[in-house]
């Protein structure tokens, strides 16, 4: 198929659940792809690169049977919501995303193992990674620019790390590590989270050196000024660690729990 000139492909494809495979000459001007492959389960792989494509909602979602994504540019991509959700045979994705800035819910109940793509242009990351069971390894360089990540790793319960050190602007970390039940090192930055935290960590095994990080980062507690703020249980973080630490050592964090509390917080815990 000639498809060089292919601006808009909105639903192209959507619910062909026999479509194994497509022949297109170049995809290269592709601009929109909303729900182009939607439910397409039989279709196993996608070899096209997308270099101008901005916006890719549910372009993939559930295509069941998709095991090969390979495409070496997104490099315009910036709206990727439910992109690859329930693509239950992708175990991996290794396309830059220099310019994605939404993606929500765009690797949910995916089997992918690890994430190495740099996201420093993501604001929404909520329920990205929601449910990557299979998730161990996250590593993904700066992520500065996130501000909202509701659930993003939920269930992710073979990640045991979260090593990325510059968040900063994280503002809604809701249930961002819960259920992450591997999960003992976090080191991130709380500064911006002055109401959002509601079981961010339950379910979790922090060892003290991270409570010790999220006492140290997490700022004065800031009540809403409006009613409709409240959805999220503002003042309440939810931290949950290894009960199985030395008897000192969960001392020492109670005593950072205090910490949190005199910053107005109430801390939901484990111990």
């Amino acid at each position: 198929m000639n498809a060089s000139t292919l601006l808009d492909a909105d639903y192209m494809f959507n619910g062909l659940s026999k479509l194994v495979s497509v022949n297109f000459n170049s995809l290269e001007n592709l601009d929109s792809a909303v729900k182009m492959f939607y439910n397409c389960t039989s279709l196993t792989s996608f070899n096209y690169d997308l270099p101008k494509i901005k916006t890719a909602t549910n372009m993939f979602a559930y295509c069941a049977s998709l095991s090969s994504f390979n495409c070496s540019t997104l490099e315009s991509l910036t709206s990727a919501a439910y992109m690859f959700e329930k693509c239950s045979n992708l175990k991996t994705f290794n396309t830059p995303l220099p310019k994605l800035s939404y993606g929500y819910a765009m690797f949910r109940n995916t089997p992918i193992s690890e994430f190495t793509v740099s996201l420093h242009n993501l604001g929404n990351g909520s329920y990205m990674f929601n449910d990557c069971k299979n998730l161990e390894s996250f590593t993904s360089g700066s992520l500065a620019s996130l501000h909202t990540a509701q659930y993003m790793f939920y269930g992710c319960s073979k990640l045991t790390a979260f090593e990325i050190s510059n968040t900063s602007n994280l503002s809604d970390a809701t249930g961002m590590f819960s259920g992450c039940s591997s999960l003992e090192t976090f080191n991130g930055d709380c500064s911006s989270i002055i109401r959002y935290a509601c079981n961010m960590f339950q379910g979790c095994k922090l060892n003290k050196e991270s409570v010790q990080r999220i006492a140290d980062t997490l700022p004065t507690y800031q009540p809403p000024t409006k009613k409709s703020e409240d959805v999220n249980k503002p003042g309440n973080i939810t931290i949950h660690v290894n009960k199985s630490l030395p008897q000192e050592d969960l001392d020492y964090i109670k005593s950072l729990f205090n910490t949190i509390k005199e910053k107005g917080w109430t801390v939901n815990t484990n111990i």
